[in-house]
């Protein structure tokens, strides 16, 4: 009345604005109770409503129990009074309440495969990734026994296994087979930033089968395409050159195409192409796989130099291929020179130089001069190791005296340079 303001009419007003306010509300929280197919409002229900509405939300708690206050004397406070709980009672019922055998545990700690092989193994302690189902290989799914599972060894005891990549595996999958290819039609730039990576990328293992499977098939279909094997080499030199990968599952698939790019006959669509270099560096791979894998296979060494040992001693045998054999059996290392080359050297150039007198055929001649320059080269590395005070004792030996000498006057004035003056050998010779 003071300041003039109707009083009833404020009244009214207000009323009828607190009315409209009451309204909306109970019809949003309603809305919430029936959305969650309840018959009894709560109050969440009216808390979501207010924050629907953008008004300030209430404080406070709903029970379905009645709840039971205890007044504090001396103070006019009422609290909720919680209950006592008696500990000793639930050490002793703790078969019922599910707790520990001890109370409190003890702090410790486990291990357990995070990935094997670059797979991760399903187990407890591994979160669980769902993988669709892929079919295509070049998409990445590789299963183990899928024709007959009790065929498939541990595989079929355990179900089919499955080998899966991620999409970056795939999108880097394709850019390698990319660039192999096209390094092979001339274009190296992106072939070498390949290359670099394969050679120290910690995280391409789930790639070995395919790469591996790969290089197979590759080097198998384009025999006469030099410079596809030429890159399909340098891929499997990146890949052996690669510490972070483990190559043992897949030496079955490597060795053949490094062995084939070494002795077979024919690698290029015409003789007078450079395939000799390729077959010097696939070669060089060979003491890359048995200093690796030497020690676990003790077959390796043995198995590959048989192999070219026989390349060299067949008759039936092209110069190209006797080439490979000369340059693959010097790359293994003075000892299996000594054993397998020395013995047969001299005849081996007396043979090639033979071919350079009598031969009509300039290709002949070429293949006959490639192959003694391999044998010099073989034979000028075994001098040299035989410079060496540590390995003269160990690989010079009075029996090996005599065919060195021999093979000195059959190579000639040619092997001089490779004779360090200082040596063992040179005293002999």
């Amino acid at each position: 009345d003071e300041l003039g303001v109707d009083a009833e009419a404020v009244q009214v007003q207000v009323a009828a604005e607190v009315e409209l306010k009451l309204r909306q509300l109970v019809q949003d929280a309603a809305k919430f109770m029936r959305r969650g197919r309840r018959q009894r409002l709560s109050t969440r229900d009216v808390d979501l409503a207010l924050k629907v509405r953008g008004w300030q939300a209430m404080h406070g708690f709903g029970a379905g129990e009645a709840q039971n206050y205890r007044f504090l004397q001396d103070q006019t406070v009422y609290f909720l009074e919680d209950e006592d709980v008696d500990l000793r009672k639930i050490l002793e019922e703790r078969e019922n309440v599910l707790l520990p055998k001890k109370v409190p545990l003890k702090p410790t700690f486990g291990i357990h495969w995070l990935a094997v092989d670059g797979v991760q193994p399903t187990i407890a302690e591994n979160p669980h990734i769902y993988e669709p189902r892929l079919t295509d290989p070049k998409t990445a799914t590789a299963t183990a026994g899928r024709d007959d599972p009790k065929k498939s060894g541990a595989a079929g005891a355990g179900g089919i296994a499955k080998h899966m990549l991620s999409r970056e595996l795939q999108i880097y999958y394709d850019k390698v087979v990319f660039a192999v290819v096209d390094s092979a039609l001339g274009n190296r730039g992106a072939a070498e930033a390949v290359y670099a990576s394969l050679a120290v990328d910690p995280g391409l293992q789930q790639l070995m089968p395919y790469l591996s499977k790969f290089i197979f098939d590759q080097v198998n279909r384009s025999l006469c395409n030099l410079s596809l094997l030429s890159s399909a080499m340098r891929l499997t030199r990146c890949i052996l050159i690669n510490p972070n990968l483990d190559k043992e599952l897949y030496l079955h698939q490597m060795m053949p195409p490094i062995l084939t790019c070494i002795v077979h006959r024919k690698l290029c669509s015409s003789p007078f192409m450079d395939h000799w270099s390729l077959r010097s560096f696939s070669a060089r791979l060979i003491p890359l796989v048995y200093s690796q894998y030497g020690e676990t296979y003790k077959d390796i060494r043995p198995r590959v130099t048989r192999t070219l040992r026989d390349a060299l001693l067949s008759k039936d045998r092209p110069m190209t291929t006797q080439y490979g054999a000369i340059v693959g059996l010097a790359a293994m290392g003075p000892l299996t020179v000594q054993s397998v080359l020395l013995p047969v050297m001299r005849k081996l150039f007396n043979r090639f130089n033979r071919v350079m007198l009598e031969a009509t055929s300039v290709l002949r001649r070429v293949e006959a001069q490639h192959c003694i320059g391999a044998l010099q080269a073989a034979f000028g590395t075994y001098l040299r190791a035989c410079s060496s005070p540590v390995l003269a004792k160990a690989i010079l030996l009075e029996e090996h005296v005599k065919p060195a000498r021999a093979v000195l006057s059959a190579s000639g004035e040619a092997s001089l340079p490779w004779t360090p003056p200082n040596s063992h050998m040179a005293l002999f010779l």
